[in-house]
């Protein structure tokens, strides 16, 4: 059985194909994922993706979903999971609606972060990392708490400052390009007066950004206009795949869930 992971980043199985946009992990294949897949019509069994979709427009996810039933076999699967536009809303007007309560005044700050940040930052890491900054440095058991509960993510072990690169010995092409780019872009950035640069230059990483967010119509309307059917909404541990929990790709090892306020959605080709 052929499986293939889209956007893996560090999360992943050896069991699958796992494909990213860049990689030096041998696990892991470099691909540009808006172009089309490396497979041949019919030739994989299940593709899953895991908050990753979010990150492209909605004609480029379309896009790539097209790709994905191109290459799938007739029955074959298809897993997405993408953050619950349902869930956060929810959740802000709940705190809107009980912002006399102490604790929500505090946790209205973060719940705005979350619903906006990674649609509208032009600066690496957003305002989340200002923020979680703020949140670690004052030990605020309250906020790192309502963001664990929230995300699944204990801000005090997650990064507060924007990772370094990690050391290399070599330069491959991929990455002088990189280097070449972001030259340019920091020169194009001074061209601009100083207070307009933050707004005018977006310096965020690749798949930082939340390009659109899905609720539980939105996204089975996208598969089912791709040609998908069969199409259900589950959870983190429920699924058509055959032994899926056993690679904890959507599991802590404790059966917690990996990634908390999210869609879970199967569907068939």
């Amino acid at each position: 059985m052929k499986k293939v992971n889209l956007g893996c980043g560090d999360k992943y199985s050896q069991d699958w194909v796992n494909l990213d946009f860049n990689s030096e992990n041998p696990d892991v294949i470099p691909h540009n994922l808006l172009n089309s897949l490396p497979f041949a019509n019919e030739e994989v069994d299940v593709i899953y993706n895991s908050h990753f979709l979010e990150h492209f427009s909605l004609e480029e996810a379309k896009k790539i979903l097209t790709e994905c039933y191109r290459v799938l076999k007739k029955g074959g699967i298809i897993r997405i999971v993408v953050p619950d536009l349902e869930s956060v809303c929810r959740e802000y007007l709940y705190i809107l609606n009980n912002i006399d309560k102490p604790e929500n005044k505090e946790k209205y700050k973060w719940i705005v972060i979350e619903l906006l940040d990674q649609m509208v930052r032009t600066q690496k890491w957003g305002l989340m990392n200002v923020y979680w900054k703020e949140v670690v440095k004052k030990d605020n058991k309250l906020i790192i708490d309502y963001v664990k509960d929230r995300l699944g993510v204990d801000i005090r072990n997650y990064y507060v400052d924007p990772p370094s690169p990690k050391p290399s010995n070599y330069l491959n092409f991929t990455k002088i390009k990189r280097q070449l780019f972001n030259g340019y872009i920091r020169v194009i950035k001074n061209l601009f007066p100083p207070d307009y640069r933050k707004d005018i230059v977006d310096q965020t990483m690749l798949g930082e950004k939340h390009k659109w967010m899905y609720d539980k119509y939105s996204l089975p309307s996208l598969l089912q206009t791709v040609g998908f059917s069969k199409i259900q909404i589950l959870n983190e541990k429920t699924s058509k795949i055959t032994n899926f929990k056993d690679d904890y790709l959507d599991i802590n090892s404790d059966g917690t869930p990996y990634r908390k306020s999210s869609i879970y959605c199967e569907a068939y080709k």
